[in-house]
């Protein structure tokens, strides 16, 4: 009965950290997509040998809107990471216990986790700090007058060759920080999980599964010829045996040798001694 009720309260929290997940992972990109439509100018700009990008009117409402959301949910995540950082070295045992008694996460996997954390205090919020530097020394804000007038002509998409951006150090850096932003990201993440030993053997499996056909094939392969070289010893050994020839030649008589065992036959002569 204890174990029963312990899962009917166990279900209303994994559905609400559930839908707090989703919230993070979908609401807040949702949510910056509407918000970056409301200071677009137009729809994207083409520059020559970066390709389409974003086009964001500079104006004020377009800082709240879409430049600070990467210093702000940095900052959000700085702030967990301290206070985890804390709580973890002040108890440290009741840590270990805890991590101890669950079987979604280890100890490796919580270290991985915060020094994640901390890859990401120390460079997402000084990253975006120098992006709105350099959106704030682009050029002068635009007042925002209306939805109408920053939304003129909204399917203008203006192309700017390499000559012209390449001239600006700002257009440089912005376009290089967005660039390599993302691989690099990717490549940090991959270092803390992609060589994790829960990693490997899915790598091991995943191997496994690809070369099932190449091994079964293999496998086929070697049996039929195996089968071919036995066939080949058999008609080889066969071929190369000496024929074995009878002698059909009729036998000679032997001879006979009769032995006359008749005593009346032979005259016995007695002779007398004087």
């Amino acid at each position: 009965m204890f174990h029963r009720n312990r899962l009917i309260f166990a279900q209303p929290k994994k559905r609400r950290a559930m839908m707090t997940d989703l919230a993070i992972g979908l609401g807040i990109p949702v949510l910056q997509i509407i918000f970056q439509y409301i200071v677009s100018g137009h729809r994207f700009d083409i520059y020559e040998q970066v390709g389409c990008y974003p086009f964001t009117y500079n104006t004020a409402p377009a800082y709240p809107l879409s430049v600070l959301w990467p210093i702000f949910i940095g900052l959000v995540s700085a702030v967990y990471c301290i206070l985890t950082l804390r709580a973890f070295f002040r108890r440290r045992a009741q840590f270990m216990q805890c991590l101890a008694s669950s079987s979604g996460l280890t100890a490796n996997r919580y270290f991985r986790l915060m020094a994640l954390a901390t890859v990401e205090l120390l460079c997402t919020v000084p990253i975006s700090t120098y992006g709105l530097y350099l959106n704030l020394s682009a050029g002068p804000l635009n007042p925002w007058i209306n939805w109408a007038n920053v939304h003129y002509d909204y399917s203008q998409v203006d192309q700017y060759p390499a000559i012209i951006w390449r001239s600006q150090r700002t257009a440089i850096i912005a376009f290089g920080l967005s660039t390599w932003a993302v691989p690099f990201c990717a490549l940090i993440f991959f270092a803390f999980f992609g060589f994790a030993e829960e990693a490997r053997k899915n790598y091991f499996t995943f191997w496994l599964t690809v070369t099932k056909p190449l091994r079964m094939g293999g496998r086929l392969n070697s049996l039929k010829l195996s089968k071919l070289l036995n066939e080949r010893r058999a008609t080889s050994s066969s071929a190369t045996s000496l024929p074995v020839f009878v002698d059909t030649k009729p036998a000679l008589p032997s001879p006979t040798i009769s032995v006359d065992t008749d005593i009346d036959s032979y005259d016995v002569k007695e002779k007398s001694f004087a």
